[in-house]
């Protein structure tokens, strides 16, 4: 496996904070930090040789675009308009094709006390050819937003709110709030099944499957579609995290989980029907999953710079460990949040790293 990486803008730090919530909030590199910092936390495909990079910087320039022939990014200024709060697109950055845009939420590295009564995180529309970012709205007051979903089609969007464990809908058009609920669980990401049903996790202490139905406007809870690890895998990410690291759909039409405890499974969507497939790394969490052009499910996970990448026989649960993030010149990715197929490449959007800024990294077979 060839392995490269590229960098908005790097950073040298002491080495002293885990994450970038306490890098953050560490006055000595405030400033530092807000201006020169980045992990990139999102990704999604676009047209025309790009891909779209949501990154976490303190001073709100948080979405990017990469050229995959050039290997350059390049600024989308979203700090022109960004609020305060506005630090990073932590999960979900959707391309809609015929509208030329794409939507994603806002979240924050502030803390609760700043935040709770406050209007809350945004949801946010890029027309990609015009340049221009329109909000859509706020749908859950004092929370920002940690991940996300968009349906095109019924044109909504849902988010997974932080602090409150929360979910809401929105309704893109006319800006109403179906719900805002609490769930007391989060997902790190959530799914949409061929129905446009949005998939998430509920209740502590039971981490069980959701469904939300859009066209009934109903919910589904399941108290056995739940997995056996569940309260294991859960408060690895975060302090109140759930069990789900990354949830998709399959081109079969199956849901396909990632724990945090880096294992595998598959939910059956019209019985919530849940199975154990493998667990591919001997290492915790797995942030990114995506099938590739053989048909084998590929993932990124580990930790504390063990990040690798695997490829997994859905059928058949034979697994294969393709390699490390690790360049020549010595740099290792330290930790992994999201992965994304393109242009013959897999690639990794690096976040956390303690010593300097997360790096875009892609990995040739």
């Amino acid at each position: 496996m060839k392995v490269d990486y590229y960098l908005i803008r790097d950073i040298k730090l002491a080495g002293d904070a885990a994450s970038d919530e306490e890098i953050a909030a560490n006055p000595k590199l405030r400033e530092e930090v807000r201006r020169n910092r980045y992990s990139i936390t999102s990704l999604c495909v676009g047209d025309n040789g790009t891909l779209f990079c949501g990154v976490t910087n303190t001073g709100g320039d948080i979405l990017h675009a990469f050229d995959l022939k050039t290997c350059k990014f390049r600024c989308l200024n979203f700090a022109a308009i960004a609020e305060k709060p506005d630090h990073k697109i932590h999960k979900g950055l959707w391309l809609d094709r015929g509208r030329n845009s794409l939507y994603f939420g806002i979240a924050s590295l502030e803390s609760t006390a700043d935040l709770c009564t406050g209007p809350g995180g945004r949801l946010m529309r890029y027309d990609i050819g015009k340049e221009k970012y329109e909000e859509i709205g706020r749908p859950s007051p004092g929370s920002y937003i940690q991940a996300t979903s968009y349906d095109a089609k019924r044109r909504l969007m849902t988010a997974f709110t932080l602090p409150g464990l929360g979910f809401a809908v929105m309704e893109i058009d006319t800006g109403k709030v179906r719900w805002d609920v609490p769930l007391e669980s989060i997902v790190h990401i959530p799914a949409v099944d061929r129905r446009g049903g949005v998939w998430g996790t509920w209740g502590i202490g039971r981490q069980g499957f959701f469904r939300y139905d859009p066209d009934k406007n109903s919910f589904e809870f399941s108290a056995k579609c739940v997995m056996p690890t569940a309260n294991e895998a859960s408060n690895i990410m975060y302090a109140g995290a759930g069990p789900v690291d990354c949830m998709i759909c399959g081109p079969d039409g199956m849901i396909y989980v990632a724990s945090a405890l880096a294992e595998v499974y598959r939910i059956n969507p019209d019985t919530m029907e849940l199975s154990y497939l493998a667990r591919p790394l001997p290492f915790n969490r797995l942030p990114g999953i995506v099938f590739g052009p053989d048909g084998r499910l590929y993932g990124v996970g580990g930790d504390a710079w063990q990040t690798s990448l695997f490829a997994l026989d859905v059928a058949s649960g034979a697994t294969e460990i393709l390699g490390k993030l690790h360049h020549a010149d010595g740099r290792r990715c330290f930790r992994p949040h999201d992965l994304a197929y393109a242009d013959g490449r897999f690639f990794v959007g690096e976040t956390d790293n303690p010593k300097q800024s997360g790096a875009l990294w892609a990995c040739t077979l």
